[in-house]
């Protein structure tokens, strides 16, 4: 499948509010197997993002799909928005200032160079602090599903915050950015 050209929107973009009373138990699949990975202890936001990365493999190894390998720009432009929303009190895939998930992966340096590319985002917010319910969320919601399990896709970077966008402080924020280039 040929990937869009640059400046062109070639995936969807798409949010979702988590509420806690909503949520499902986690995942048995790989929760157990990803909640092992993170070796800077349980519950800091480099493990939550290890988590999220394993949690997000296991569902794409389960029907097949290669793994999504992490990019320093994907993370940097995730974890920059995520504590963006935190710090300004919004929940969007579009910043207080208009700028959008394209803008912000290419200010990271992800499209430099690139001559094909598509990007993707799933963003998500909850009460508590378990990745395995984002992903089974994200996973029950036809429009994150079809990013999260995009073929189209070789790269991910994710931004997690240990906080709410909504000003309370307690919860998760968390940012998936999703990418495939083709340098030229």
């Amino acid at each position: 499948m040929p990937l869009a050209r640059p400046g062109l929107r070639s995936a969807a973009v798409l949010s979702v509010v988590l509420a806690s009373t909503l949520l499902p138990a986690t995942p048995a699949g790989g929760a157990a197997y990803c909640s092992q990975q993170g070796s800077s202890g349980p519950g800091t936001e480099r493990a939550l993002r290890l988590e999220l990365r394993c949690l997000i493999n296991v569902e794409r190894a389960d029907r097949g799909l290669r793994g999504l390998r992490p990019n320093g720009a994907l993370f940097r432009a995730a974890g920059r928005h995520a504590r963006d929303m935190v710090r300004r009190h919004y929940f969007s895939h579009y910043s207080r200032s208009g700028g959008g998930p394209t803008s912000r992966i290419a200010g990271a340096g992800y499209l430099r160079a690139t001559r094909r590319w598509v990007v993707g985002e799933n963003i998500a917010w909850l009460d508590a602090r378990h990745p395995g319910w984002v992903v089974s969320s994200w996973m029950r919601s036809p429009p994150h599903r079809r990013i999260l399990l995009s073929a189209r896709f070789r790269e991910l970077g994710i931004g997690v915050v240990k906080s709410s966008p909504n000003g309370h402080g307690r919860g998760l924020t968390a940012v998936v950015d999703f990418g495939r280039r083709k340098r030229g």
